[in-house]
């Protein structure tokens, strides 16, 4: 949860003392995990470039990588574990 979210669950019940991050959940875990999953989702060469890549690479707009092999090329499975968001187009059944 988002530290906002964490207190005011707990908040109206509780007296907080202290609210922080762990070691084991600053962001360099989440950094590691995200990039380690996203190679594991490539292959050969396009693997082997995107883990060659320099930081500064993935701070360019994201629109303009597109179509560039690591994004491209990624599977659904991946983008669905990875996604900031994901979307669903639906219609109301037929209840007759």
């Amino acid at each position: 949860m988002t530290a906002a979210g964490l207190k005011n669950l707990f908040e109206e019940k509780l007296k907080i003392k202290k609210q922080f991050v762990y070691k084991s959940g600053l962001p360099i875990h989440g950094l590691r995990w995200f990039l380690e999953s996203w190679a594991e989702g490539l292959d050969g060469k396009t693997k082997e470039s995107f883990l060659n890549m320099p930081v500064k690479e993935f701070l360019k707009d994201p629109y303009s990588q597109l179509n560039y092999d690591y994004v491209s090329k990624l599977s659904d499975k991946k983008n669905f574990e990875l996604a900031c968001t994901t979307s669903l187009i639906a219609t109301k059944k037929n209840t007759n």
